[in-house]
């Protein structure tokens, strides 16, 4: 039988909602966790092999007491670092609307 109002449809309502929006940010995350050293083993290698006295070159760069040129590695992983804050700022969100929806 139909329903007829907002109430008891078929939607995913009440508690369900949240813990299964968290659920979600969680699994995305988890699996960018375990893909980002493949990415990041990915950037390195595909690097471009430079000239000894290039001003791009990281040897070179510290042997000049230069500061070096961050490897792609290194940002993918600052970024999976703001990436997992991001998560845990939007579950955080997730959980005071619905908690504050209860009230």
């Amino acid at each position: 039988m139909a329903r007829r109002g907002g109430e008891g449809g078929g939607g995913m309502g009440g508690m369900a909602a949240p813990l299964i929006g968290v659920a979600i940010n969680l699994l995305v995350f988890v699996i960018l966790e375990i893909f980002a050293p493949t990415i990041a083993g990915t950037i390195a290698a595909g690097q471009p092999d430079l000239a000894a006295d290039s001003e791009w070159n990281n040897t070179y760069r510290v042997q000049e007491g230069m500061t070096p040129i961050p490897t792609g590695a290194e940002t993918w992983t600052t970024v999976m670092q703001i990436i997992g804050v991001v998560f845990l700022v939007i579950a955080i969100a997730i959980a005071i609307y619905y908690l504050k929806g209860m009230a």
